[in-house]
């Protein structure tokens, strides 16, 4: 497991490096994480440590035994479409909240707008351009953000957070620029229905592009163990 730097917060940085590890298959089904020796390999204390394994456990990715400790879990293309079914519950719902705020809202729609336009620049540009991969996630996330923090309910926004590590690795692991590209043409319909406070259609459109997203990434992360459900 790769180390970590000391200068950021530690637990989300390590729970990206052991998530990352099961990606790569570094760390497979049935696999005992010690928090002494994860501690040792991340350069790290073994709070984070402790703290990052609670966090996976939520996740599904790691199972805590009484006095044997975390063990880490199957983790496939099946398993990433659960996370991914589970996620697209949370953010339609969000969806659908922060469209009917976005009328009496007038700096969310501000915000709204001004993501929409570097979305179509982004679309403009070179993918192939330095910095093209980095601005296309970072408005990614800034929407995905944005709806999670205006749904009005802090329960729906912290259980969406709770999956927010889960897709910086998926980002990370995957770094595939035409995804990212075909993410960033379905979050500009997302901000039109949103900006035209078409609540339902927002949320279709959420709906449609974490559907599409899971199946591009199972595909990616998993080629041997992929396939399309129902075939």
């Amino acid at each position: 497991v790769e180390p970590v730097p000391l200068d950021l917060g530690l637990r989300p940085l390590v729970v990206r490096r052991l998530i990352r590890a099961m990606f790569t298959q570094k760390l497979v089904s049935g696999d005992r994480l010690v928090v002494n020796k994860l501690a040792t390999q991340l350069g790290a204390s073994s709070t984070p440590v402790r703290e990052a394994l609670l966090e996976l456990n939520t996740l599904g990715l790691v199972e805590l035994i009484p006095n044997r400790g975390a063990v880490c879990l199957a983790f496939g293309a099946e398993q990433l479409r659960e996370m991914y079914l589970v996620r697209r519950v949370l953010e339609v719902e969000a969806t659908r909240r922060a469209a009917q705020a976005v009328e009496s809202d007038g700096p969310l729609r501000e915000k709204l707008a001004e993501i929409r336009t570097q979305m179509k620049e982004i679309l403009e540009d070179n993918t192939a351009a330095a910095g093209w991969l980095e601005e296309a996630v970072a408005t990614d996330v800034a929407l995905h953000d944005l709806i999670a923090s205006h749904c009005g309910s802090p329960r729906l926004r912290h259980e969406i957070d709770r999956y927010k590590e889960l897709m910086v690795c998926v980002r990370e692991t995957v770094d595939e620029r035409s995804i990212q590209r075909i993410a960033v043409e379905e979050h500009v319909a997302i901000v039109d229905h949103l900006l035209g406070g078409r609540a339902d259609q927002a949320a279709d459109a959420m709906r449609c592009h974490l559907e599409h997203t899971a199946e591009l990434v199972a595909n990616l992360l998993f080629p041997a163990e992929a396939e399309v459900p129902g075939q």
